[in-house]
Order: structure tokens, then C-alpha cells, then sequence
């Protein structure tokens, strides 16, 4: 994160919030033999904001919201997906069930399976997935079957979404594997898109019923 990033993360602070992490922080380097404690990314941290080599989730959903843009400019619902590892985007993807005519080929299904192939391993224990919409069930169980590490998504599904929205297949008691999950991330902008779409589409059906 950029110097300027930092410090406008920092301004939604008060004051007195920015001194108590920045206390605990110190005291907590201090202990551990980091005397100052561990700067910004130690702080960012506390704010609930993850890097992956250095890179914030917020650049990423960037990417997936890119990706979403083009499913929407297809006439797909508007869903964008990016997966990472090692901090670099692996495989990127956008809706394509119109286009393939596959009811399977959601934005994150297309980016796992690319993925897996990219690396020649269905095992995806280090990958992130962004994706601008809460996931539904199929594509959440393909993410835990693939062993993905976290899911990164930006605006909530509680209709139908499966990692907190309806239900929590991402965490579902039972299953060998439990993804990380973060959400809200940029979940204005991927709301946004996704209200568009559908309104463009319910004042073409009624244009066409007339």
C-alpha cells in the first residue's frame, strides 16, 4: 500500500484510536524483539485490511469488478472473479453461462478450474478468490473442495449466497476443509453493478411485453 493509501486509511480513524493500535502495536513488537513493533502492515492488520504481497483485497476486487464489467457489457449477470496466489493474479473470469450456455460456468468456477490446470494440481491450498458477489452454493463447494485458502467478496447475497448470506458452506461443520472468508469488500460498487443490470433488464422485458 502506498504512503498516501496509509495515510488515508489512518484519517478514518479518531485520534485516540489511531494511539491505542499504535501503542499495542509497539508494546506487542516490543516483546516479540521487534522494538517499534511491525509499522503499517502491522496496523493494517488491526483495521481488518489484508495485503497479499503488499497488494491490499481492495486492488483485487478492482480486478473482479474489471471482469464483472464485461460480463455485464455481454449481457451476463454482472459477477467477476480474479484468483491469486503469491500475491499475483493466477487466472481471472467473468460470468459466462449466456455465452457458453452452461449453467455451471459462474465467474468462480471458471477461475478454479483454470487455475488448477495452470498449476497442474486441483489442490489450491494457497490460493485467494475474489469475486464481486457472495457465492452460491455450487461455486462455494467447488472452493472448498479445492481446498482454496480464502474467499474475498464484495456485495452480499442473503437470498442465495452460501458463505454467510443463506447459508455457510465455505465453513459448513463437518466438511475436511474450512475457507477464510472476508466480505464487504468494494460491496458498494459490485451492488451497484448488479442493480443496474437487473433494472436494464426489467425495463427491456416490459419495453418488449408491450
Amino acid at each position: 500500500m502506498a504512503g498516501r493509501e496509509f495515510l488515508e486509511v489512518l484519517g478514518d480513524l479518531s485520534v485516540e484510536e489511531a494511539e491505542a493500535i499504535g501503542t499495542r502495536q509497539t508494546e506487542e513488537g516490543a516483546r516479540a524483539g521487534r522494538p517499534g513493533g511491525g509499522g503499517r502492515f502491522d496496523l493494517l492488520e488491526e483495521l481488518g485490511i489484508h495485503q497479499s504481497g503488499g497488494v491490499t483485497d481492495e486492488h483485487f476486487m478492482e480486478e473482479a469488478l474489471r471482469q464483472a464489467r464485461k460480463a455485464a457489457a455481454k449481457g451476463e449477470v454482472p459477477v467477476g472473479a480474479v484468483l491469486v496466489v503469491n500475491g499475483a493474479v493466477l487466472t481471472k473470469a467473468h460470468n459466462q453461462v449466456e455465452e457458453l450456455k452452461d449453467a455451471t460456468a459462474h465467474a468462480e468456477m471458471l477461475v478454479v478450474t483454470a487455475a488448477a490446470g495452470e498449476i497442474g494440481d486441483w489442490r489450491l491450498n494457497e490460493a485467494t478468490v475474489y469475486v464481486t458477489k457472495e457465492p452460491c452454493p455450487m461455486c462455494a463447494g467447488a472452493m472448498v473442495l479445492s481446498r482454496v485458502k480464502r474467499v474475498v467478496y464484495g456485495a452480499s447475497d442473503p437470498k442465495g449466497g452460501a458463505a454467510g448470506g443463506a447459508l455457510n458452506l465455505l465453513q459448513f461443520e463437518g466438511l475436511n476443509h474450512k475457507c477464510e472468508i472476508r466480505s464487504g469488500v468494494r460491496a458498494e460498487e459490485c451492488r451497484d453493478l448488479l442493480r443496474d443490470f437487473f433494472k436494464k433488464q426489467r425495463v427491456a422485458e416490459d419495453v418488449g411485453g408491450k
